[in-house]
Formats: C-alpha cells, sequence, structure tokens
C-alpha cells in the first residue's frame, strides 16, 4: 500500500515538472511583466513627487517674490513718508554716534535704552528752515515732545547730527558754538565718554548757569 502511494507521488511530481517545462516561458514572460509593471509604477510615483517638488518650489518662488515685492513697497512708502517736510505723525529714522552726541551735547538728551545707545530715534518735522541746508524744526516724540534741529537729507533714512536750538526763534541757535566752543571740541567725538555722561554733562551745565 505504501508502495503504491509512493508511486502516485513520484508520477504526480514528473508530471508536475512537465507540466512546468512546457509553460516555462508563461510562468516566466508573467513574472518578467510583473517586474515591468512594478518598474512603470515606481517611475510614475517619482514623476508624481518631482511635479509636486516643483509646484511647491514654484509657490515658495512666488511668496517669497510677493513679500519681497511688498516690503519694497511699504520702505518706499516710509521713504516717502520721511522726505515730507513737515509731518502729522512721527518717522523713524536711524542715527549714528555722532548724532547721538550731539543731542546729547547740545539738548541733554541721552537717546539710549538699558544702557545701550539706540540706533533709531523717532521725530515729527515740524517745519524746514531756511538758515541751513536739510535743516529742520523737529519733535521728539519719545522725548517729551521737545522741540531740536535735525539735519535731514531727502533720499536716506539718516539723521547725520543736530544743531543747537534757540527756543526764540525756533530756529539755529548760532551763539551756542561761540558760547560752548571749549566743551564742543572736549566731549563731541569724545569714545571715552558714553551718551548718558555727555547728557549728564548739558544738564549740570545748564543747571549751573541757571544758579549763577
Amino acid at each position: 500500500m505504501h508502495f503504491v502511494v509512493v508511486i502516485l507521488i513520484l508520477l504526480m511530481l514528473v508530471e508536475l515538472i512537465r507540466w512546468f517545462i512546457a509553460h516555462s516561458t508563461e510562468i516566466f514572460m508573467f513574472a518578467g511583466g510583473g517586474v515591468i509593471l512594478l518598474v512603470l509604477f515606481g517611475i510614475w510615483v517619482k514623476a508624481s513627487d518631482d511635479r509636486k517638488a516643483e509646484k511647491q518650489k514654484v509657490e515658495r518662488a512666488r511668496t517669497e517674490r510677493n513679500k519681497r515685492e511688498a516690503e519694497e513697497k511699504e520702505a518706499l512708502l516710509r521713504q516717502k513718508e520721511r522726505d515730507k517736510d513737515t509731518h502729522e505723525m512721527p518717522c523713524v529714522y536711524e542715527i549714528g554716534r555722532h548724532a547721538n552726541e550731539t543731542l546729547a551735547l547740545r539738548y541733554g538728551i541721552a537717546n539710549t535704552k538699558n544702557d545701550k545707545e539706540l540706533r533709531s530715534i523717532r521725530m515729527k518735522k515740524i517745519k524746514p528752515l531756511t538758515s541751513e541746508p536739510n535743516a529742520y524744526l523737529v519733535e521728539l516724540t519719545d522725548y517729551r515732545d521737545r522741540y531740536a534741529v535735525a539735519i535731514h537729507e531727502k533720499g536716506t533714512a539718516y539723521i547725520p547730527t543736530f544743531y543747537p536750538l534757540d527756543r526764540k526763534s525756533n530756529d539755529i541757535d548760532r551763539d551756542w558754538f561761540d558760547r560752548n566752543e571749549e566743551i564742543e571740541l572736549v566731549l563731541k567725538g569724545n569714545s571715552s565718554m558714553t551718551i548718558k555722561e555727555i547728557a549728564k554733562f548739558h544738564i549740570d551745565k545748564t543747571i549751573g548757569a541757571i544758579k549763577s
């Protein structure tokens, strides 16, 4: 009985081998077709990912361009506002060490925050002055709306210096330089002193003059 079963199994294996040999071409063609389909699917997925990445790249470039154009437009509007001869609202201007020194020396104002010298200042133009090119009577909105004389060249965002103010005429105090020639020479451009120290010197001098 067992012998018969073994014979039958062997016969089945022989028939299976014969069938595999007879249909080997079809089997390999089917397997190869599957591989081709997998390759084509991979190519389609990659192309889809590439299109998506390119679309995102174009969108990012468009967003950055729109942002840059908006910033440029805003900068032009701010510059146009700064260039006006009079202001209804204060504008922000850039300011360097020299202008900060002259503001401290001639007005006793320390343009600082937490003992750090500021590189910008808010002010409002009141009117242009004819006594000096690019001179304006301005209101320092962050310093109790005090008046001062600032120099501003149109087309720039920079305040290079402040001139002393004659409070009676609201114009440049030309006599200041004769009255204060010594302290102008000593304090202006003096990097060993802080802006606060220069401003304090002005305040002490003013108080001393009032007392005397």
